[in-house]
């Protein structure tokens, strides 16, 4: 088994996967990507940008290890809807059924939803195939002895807590002011910065669904 790891320079469209792959020369990899096409957290104008960048990768000459290897990427996508049994659906169809061109999927790109990413980075664990979330933020996901084969992008909750303390403490700052949505993925990273924070520093955190009362806490901090 060897690692193939895909890159590019800052500022251009292009993926981002590392996969443990058994590669030989002329490889087309192909990526099985979950995202809510539909539902409560729509992505349809992500479905353009997958193939925009699927095509940047494969003309860029700065991607060497495609380059070397005469590799190309390919993809077919799933609407998960940020659904648990839709999503859960579609990563099994993309297993058993392949893509669209009948070749086996290399690795997943997506769930974005902690309610797809749980039961479905369970699966590709137990089928030993990469997933790669952009979008999922759970602690539980970084558990490697559970969620063996799954990667992601960004943070996740406790994280950004982390970040947001030692930044805090770095250049000095005793309050922070935190203004988030109402929706669940940043009521509890709000609460984990809450937690992190802590320690002598005031914090005031605004969670609205609507703007004036932020706007109020934000001069209420200004004038603290």
């Amino acid at each position: 088994m060897s690692r193939t790891l895909l890159c590019a320079p800052p500022g251009q469209v292009a993926i981002v996967v590392l996969v443990l792959l058994r590669v030989t020369n002329g490889d087309v990899f192909n990526l099985g990507v979950l995202l809510p096409y539909t539902g409560h957290q729509q992505m349809r104008t992500a479905a353009g940008a997958i193939q925009l960048a699927i095509d940047s990768a494969n003309t860029d000459k700065t991607l060497t290890e495609l380059r070397r290897g005469g590799h190309r990427l390919s993809f077919t996508w799933r609407d998960t809807a940020c659904d648990t049994k839709q999503g859960l659906l579609a990563a099994v169809d993309l297993w058993a059924n392949r893509n669209d061109d009948d070749r086996p999927i290399d690795a997943f790109i997506g769930p974005g939803c902690d309610t797809v990413c749980l039961p479905a980075g369970l699966l590709a664990s137990r089928w030993g195939i990469p997933m790669i979330s952009y979008g999922c933020v759970s602690e539980q996901l970084s558990n490697k002895l559970v969620y063996s084969t799954f990667a992601r992008t960004h943070a996740s909750y406790a994280d950004v807590g982390l970040f947001v303390g030692a930044m805090m403490a770095r250049y000095g700052w005793q309050r922070v002011g935190v203004i988030a949505s109402w929706k669940l993925l940043w009521e509890k990273t709000t609460a984990q910065i809450q937690v992190c924070v802590g320690g002598g520093w005031s914090m005031c955190a605004c969670v609205r669904a609507c703007v004036r009362p932020c706007e109020r806490m934000c001069v209420r901090l200004h004038t603290m």
